[in-house]
């Protein structure tokens, strides 16, 4: 249901304006086992020993966070990973 305000909030912006976008913070698989020189069945198999870094499924693809590689990166540095 839309709010009062929702509604003031929509009817000052414009019609065409885009929202921000939500996926920029999101790597494909496929980009993120190429971009570390591996296959795409060496990250899934990382993703279930729990060894991949926080990523999501969104239909039937999954994404990694970008801005949680480094966090990662830094445990793997440590051997924590």
């Amino acid at each position: 249901m839309l709010t009062r305000d929702d509604a003031k909030l929509r009817a000052r912006q414009p019609a065409n304006q885009q929202p921000d976008d939500i996926f920029a913070d999101l790597m494909p698989q496929g980009e993120f086992a190429d971009k570390f020189g591996h296959t795409e069945q060496t990250t899934r198999l990382w993703v279930r020993r729990g060894k991949a870094p926080p990523s999501v499924v969104i239909g039937r693809r999954r994404y990694f966070f970008r801005s949680k590689i480094p966090a990662w990166l830094e445990l793997l540095k440590r051997g924590a990973a």
